[in-house]
């Protein structure tokens, strides 16, 4: 190596410890780099709560909800870091996932009792028909129930609420008959229930029960946080013997004056009806149901059940035995005509179980 470069070594050679100015300089930089963009993730996040406080304390303002309704949802989000606190008063499905949470951590009564003020106050205790139910939070009193003890499918107790807060539903037997069998009924003991609501559909759903009263002859069933929405073949079916006429008209009639189905018909069918609920039934004929017919049950039916003139679809059928099982659908069947069939076979096998 020449030795002239020999000089200049020691000034290029790295120094172990001595960062120089340069160095520092750098690692200042970095070092407030950092500063900042912690600086500033911190402030942007109190600003975006801040926002959003503002904005949620603003919203329940115009819902007259009052300052401390408003701190305990608010809370309320924060304690469950819910992403969108306003969802709280405006979303039913939203309130009551978290108004359940609250109850099954066992929230002392005073809390659950405020909560329950800021459900009616947001009008989440009586939702709209259109409003479907998600929990049992939205039973109203008045709402009757039937309730299996030990998941029996038959020998229900008919029963009616009479109360509700957040924790549990308060329901009283509908029969005097049925106060020996709901005393039965010991805190723990499973039971299934099932309900039709006005002008919707029917829901059921599985719980315990909290306790019961025998001073009132009264229940405390605990809510159920999942309710199943039974579509129409899901309808409680029941098993019946009853003959039944049905008239086969020409396709593509409609609003048929009762008392001209006889005369237009192209068949009559008489028919035993097998089973039924609020969505269809199966009857069993001599023969097979003609396919391009419209059946009508005859409008001049007058028994326990109000399907009077009421028009069918057929669905399916099949030979059996010495004749035909064909199964029906119920087509556009009127909300009130439905509440009150449905009313009906509840009631039918209410009594064919006693």
């Amino acid at each position: 190596m020449d030795s002239g470069y020999q000089d200049i070594l020691p000034y290029i050679r790295p120094r172990a410890g001595d960062l120089g100015w340069l160095g520092l300089l750098m690692a200042s930089l970095i070092i407030a780099l950092l500063a900042g963009a912690l600086l500033t993730y911190l402030t942007t996040g109190w600003r975006r709560r801040r926002r959003t406080r503002l904005a949620f304390f603003a919203a329940a303002t115009e819902r007259h909800l009052s300052i401390p309704q408003t701190t305990m949802l608010y809370d309320l989000s924060r304690r469950h870091r819910m992403h969108d606190p306003l969802l709280l008063l405006t979303s039913l499905k939203i309130f009551d996932d978290h108004a359940g949470r609250l109850a099954a951590d066992g929230g002392d009564r005073t809390r659950l009792n405020a909560l329950g003020a800021v459900r009616r106050r947001l009008g989440f205790d009586r939702p709209t028909v259109e409003q479907r139910f998600y929990t049992t939070r939205t039973l109203a009193p008045g709402q009757k129930l039937m309730v299996w003890p030990n998941g029996l499918q038959r020998g229900f107790i008919q029963c009616v609420v009479v109360g509700r807060d957040e924790r549990a539903i308060t329901a009283v037997p509908l029969r005097r008959d049925d106060d020996e069998l709901l005393s039965q009924l010991q805190a723990g003991e499973k039971i299934k229930v099932r309900f039709w609501r006005d002008g919707d559909t029917e829901y059921r759903f599985r719980t315990d029960i909290l306790e019961f009263q025998p001073h009132t002859t009264s229940v405390r069933i605990r809510h159920a946080e999942e309710l199943e929405r039974v579509q129409q073949r899901d309808f409680y079916r029941i098993h019946v013997d009853i003959h039944v006429r049905l008239y086969a008209l020409p396709l593509g009639i409609e609003d048929i004056d009762p008392e001209r189905v006889a005369s237009v018909a192209t068949d009559v069918l008489e028919a035993d009806l097998m089973d039924l609920s609020g969505g269809g039934l199966s009857v069993f004929l001599p023969g097979p149901a003609p396919r391009k017919a419209e059946i009508v049950i005859d409008p001049a039916y007058e028994g326990v059940f109000p399907f009077a003139g009421a028009h069918l679809l057929i669905v399916d059928q099949q030979r059996h035995g010495d004749g035909w099982h064909v199964r029906l659908q119920f087509a556009e069947l009127p909300a009130a005509v439905r509440d009150d069939l449905v009313a009906a076979i509840f009631d039918y096998e209410l009594s064919a179980s006693r």
